[in-house]
């Protein structure tokens, strides 16, 4: 690497407060503008012999799609909330835990001089219960809010 590269590399760290931990000087890559680079990748797919057609080809979802949404009040209420005709694409599962996220110790303090406080003792298990919810709802997908 060149050393007015190096140190344009440097400014730009050091100018952007970013601070890079555990990164070599070899992790860094910067674009040079080079646009004849081609990346090959291998293909299953045989070539095709009419030129300019594309072989693409990709495997649709099944629809809907089954998600359990799992997570705190902000996860019953992305569920309660969803938009209508959204049941065409994903069948949604509330798998949500008020007042439980992803801690089960702990206490959760906030508002106005900290007077609100929130146990997290009663979420122990909150996993156990997601996955449960997601079995239940033989979900493809599980999102985590």
């Amino acid at each position: 690497m060149s050393v007015g590269i190096a140190a344009v590399l440097a400014a730009v760290v050091i100018g952007s407060s970013v601070q890079l931990t555990g990164i070599q000087a070899r992790d860094v890559s910067l674009d040079q503008g080079n646009s004849d680079v081609v990346f090959v990748a291998p293909s299953t797919i045989p070539p095709t012999t009419v030129p300019g057609v594309s072989t693409t080809s990709t495997t649709l979802a099944k629809l809907p799609r089954r998600v359990v949404i799992v997570g705190d009040s902000q996860a019953h209420s992305l569920y309660v909330n969803r938009p209508d005709g959204i049941e065409e694409t994903f069948d949604l599962a509330n798998g949500s835990i008020d007042g439980c996220g992803v801690y089960d110790r702990g206490v959760g303090v906030g508002g106005k001089n900290d007077r609100f406080r929130r146990n997290f003792a009663n979420c122990v298990g909150f996993e156990t219960k997601w996955a449960k919810s997601a079995t239940t709802a033989r979900a493809d997908v599980a999102l985590v809010v």
